[in-house]
């Protein structure tokens, strides 16, 4: 019995670790320089359906010459808020998210958390 049960508890962290893609992506640091970030989610997300959002977000990416650039964006799947806060990383974040998402990033971000529903407070 024991056996069966430890196959099952392996086989489970087989799945789940399984399910985890990484991917490295260049992402703006806090001196506006680009800099190589790995980024890791679960495959098993489904994404969400898109619905189009009035709001539009200001983003940041990196451009070939390793410098940020802000572009615009629009919010989708029920996200109606712009936010922007600075990671544990020190890298600035910044995008769309829900109310109970701002939330969450107030309580973990406190200090640098910011969100509305303008572009205002996420043009930084």
């Amino acid at each position: 019995m024991k056996a069966v049960i430890t196959l099952l508890i392996l086989g489970l962290l087989f799945i789940y670790g399984e399910a985890l893609t990484c991917r490295n992506v260049k992402e703006c640091n806090s001196k506006g320089k680009c800099s190589n970030v790995t980024i890791c989610h679960s495959v098993l997300e489904k994404p969400k359906d898109e619905i189009r959002m009035p709001l539009n977000c200001m983003l940041q990416e990196c451009n070939p010459d390793g410098q940020c650039q802000k572009y615009m964006t629009i919010c989708f799947d029920g996200r109606d808020q712009c936010f922007f806060y600075i990671d544990a990383q020190s890298r600035p974040r910044k995008g769309c998210a829900t109310k109970a998402e701002c939330k969450e990033m107030k309580k973990l971000y406190s200090a640098s958390a910011f969100c509305c529903d303008t572009i205002a407070c996420n043009d930084q």
